[in-house]
């Protein structure tokens, strides 16, 4: 206790130091012990003022002592002073490597975590310093990932390159911290939403975990999720957080229920060729025990991820509590997904549920057997439909009933589908509707239209047409484009030699939505 007492009294007898907190902070830097054999060489009239000033003023009578003892000193200024002034540390590395001697671990870390950005990037100063030594503690990986993560700015098109190449580092250096609570959740949050936003989906498995799941960014990006990037919100989001937030949830569901097979989008798979670019050049950067990870771009298979879901939703009973989630769940197995037994199920243990909102369960039943009557060929399950078309409907329900029928008659009988349309049409309203710009009547006689177009009727499907426009049946331009577009549809099937295939899909995807 005594030998430190009287060096801190030697220090302060040959040190002017300000009142300022800043030079008292550089004054305690000369209490180390590291500064014991130059103390009797500094002058009694040291002012410091700066870093700099102190740093000159210690390179002056370095050289008066040996290369090792140097070498400590050095590196105690770089560790100290690079905080007030950057350029220190550019100083006092060069004369380091002029002298053969190596960097501290923590005058890497100082360099790198000060580090402006206005000459290198914190990843060069990693590698041109890092690679010297024989670990790479997570402080210095983490204060690097934080440096190359804030200088990633705006989406522009000229700063892609620099953001992907950023991306490419920051995983890499994710990969290699061992203890990743060293990461800060802003920082993972952050690195999510940038990843989200460049389109860098193959990358999210590397970098997402369960373990304190960062649920803020794919809130914050929900109007634009691609389907992939949903599936592996999917499969990393812990059900208990997902759950929390309703809108994520039915997504989710939608998506993962909707598709059974899940490919990245075209822009989603030129970045994930761009970052493998960048992932294999740093691969012959890095030190040779760092580790780098592979991204995947395959397509996934969905049948899996949804079960889980749907065990968790029922396991919490959700859909017994959300109507709008059971619906969507009816939907998703009675057509989606072509599994008529679950439909089946979950409509029956619904109606307990919800007594008020049969009408509901019962068009959704109809729905789902009439799909798969139209999709298997199978009239039986076209009789059962019937069975569940709900009374005392209004036009909205009463319309999805009509376009149905006639949607799947026409796989057994054409003729059944027009005196079906024949039968109604007058019942329904010609009154387009304000969100949709559609009619009930303008819907019904569009399924008559496609049904036609898709047993090669195109005269009778014209003639329809033209009578319904004239007959003001149908009207307005949406409701005509939408129609114009079945006879386009039809026309390039025609070309292709595909009009089967081609339409009956054309049936199924419209009464999977309606």
């Amino acid at each position: 206790m005594s030998v430190l007492r009287r060096c801190f009294v030697t220090s302060r007898r040959v040190l002017n130091v300000a009142d300022s907190p800043a030079a008292k902070t550089l004054a305690s830097v000369l209490e180390h012990r590291c500064f014991n054999p130059l103390r009797h060489q500094l002058p009694s009239n040291i002012e410091i003022k700066n870093a700099y000033e102190l740093s000159d003023s210690i390179t002056k009578i370095i050289n008066t002592v040996s290369d090792e003892e140097a070498s400590a000193i050095h590196n105690k200024l770089i560790e100290e002073l690079s905080r007030f002034e950057y350029g220190i540390s550019q100083i006092h590395a060069k004369k380091l490597l002029e002298m053969g001697k190596p960097l501290s671990n923590k005058s890497v870390l100082e360099i790198v975590r000060n580090n402006p950005g206005r000459v290198s990037t914190s990843w060069e100063l990693l590698l041109k310093y890092g690679a010297a030594l024989s670990s790479v503690p997570d402080e210095l990986l983490v204060s690097a990932l934080d440096n190359i993560l804030n200088s990633i700015n705006g989406k522009e098109k000229e700063e892609r390159v620099h953001n992907l190449s950023s991306i490419a580092q920051i995983i890499t250096l994710l990969n290699n911290i061992e203890d990743k609570k060293c990461v800060g959740r802003e920082s993972v949050e952050k690195l999510v939403a940038v990843m989200l936003e460049a389109d860098a989906t193959c990358a999210l498995p590397l970098v997402l975990q369960q373990d304190d799941f960062p649920l803020e960014p794919f809130q914050q990006h929900i109007d634009v999720l691609t389907y992939y990037q949903t599936y592996v919100l999917s499969q990393f989001c812990p059900f208990e957080y997902l759950k929390k937030d309703e809108r994520l949830l039915y997504h989710t569901v939608e998506v993962l229920g909707q598709e059974k097979a899940i490919s990245l989008t075209e822009q989603e798979q030129e970045v994930a060729d761009e970052l493998s670019t960048h992932l294999a050049n740093i691969a012959n950067e890095i030190p040779s025990y760092w580790t780098i990870k592979t991204i995947t771009s395959e397509a996934s298979e969905t049948a899996t991820e949804f079960l889980k879901l749907f065990e968790c939703i029922q396991a919490d009973a959700l859909d017994q509590k959300n109507f709008e989630l059971a619906k969507k769940l009816l939907r998703i197995f009675g057509t989606f997904r072509d599994n008529t037994k679950i439909s089946l199920e979950l409509y029956h243990s619904y109606l307990l549920s919800y007594p008020k909102n049969a009408t509901d369960l019962m068009f959704e039943t109809f729905l789902a057997l009439a799909y798969q009557g139209f999709r298997t060929s199978n009239k039986t399950l076209l009789k059962y439909a019937e069975v569940f078309i709900p009374q005392d409907i209004g036009q909205t329900m009463l319309a999805k009933v009509f376009r149905a029928l006639i949607l799947v008659n026409s796989r057994f009988d054409i003729d059944k589908s027009l005196n079906i349309y024949n039968d109604n049409i007058e019942s329904l309203s010609k009154e387009n509707d304000h969100g949709t710009n559609l009619s009930p009547s303008a819907l019904v006689t569009e399924a008559l239209i496609l049904a036609y177009l898709s047993r090669n009727e195109l005269d009778f499907a014209r003639v329809i047409f033209d009578g319904c426009a004239r007959e003001k049946t149908i009207s307005g331009l949406t409701a005509i484009k939408r129609i114009k577009s079945y006879f386009a549809l039809y026309g390039e099937a025609v070309e292709n030699g595909r009009v089967e295939e081609t339409m009956t899909h054309e049936i199924l995807k419209l009464l999977r939505n309606l």
